[in-house]
């Protein structure tokens, strides 16, 4: 299953500083950028992403730990690539599910 889902910039970078260039939640950071900005999302300052579910569950586990203010972001990825998948496992490994997590607004 494959989860997208958006972060406002300023939560990716403090994310981004929260981990160690070894970390594979660097990586996943990284590397799963998606390198375009949708039309309608111009105008926001947000990193859009791409990942394994089970690599989702890595940075949010990581967020929990190290930047709470991601959490409801990655929170919303994983629970809408969950309802789109029809209520399958979040640890299951099936059809890919493409949606975007909107997330909560940073307090």
């Amino acid at each position: 299953m494959t989860v997208r889902f958006k972060l406002p910039s300023e939560i990716y970078r403090g994310l981004m500083a929260r981990c160690l260039l070894s970390n594979r939640e660097y990586a996943i950071l990284r590397n799963s950028r998606i390198p375009y900005i949708a039309k309608e999302s111009q105008d926001e300052n947000i990193v859009e992403f791409l990942c394994r579910i089970d690599e989702a569950k890595l940075l949010l586990d990581h967020a929990r730990q190290f930047y709470p203010d991601a959490v409801p972001y990655v929170e919303d990825g994983i629970s809408l690539a969950h309802f789109g998948s029809g209520g399958g496992s979040l640890s299951s490994s099936g059809e890919e599910s493409f949606v975007h997590g909107s997330g909560a607004s940073a307090g």
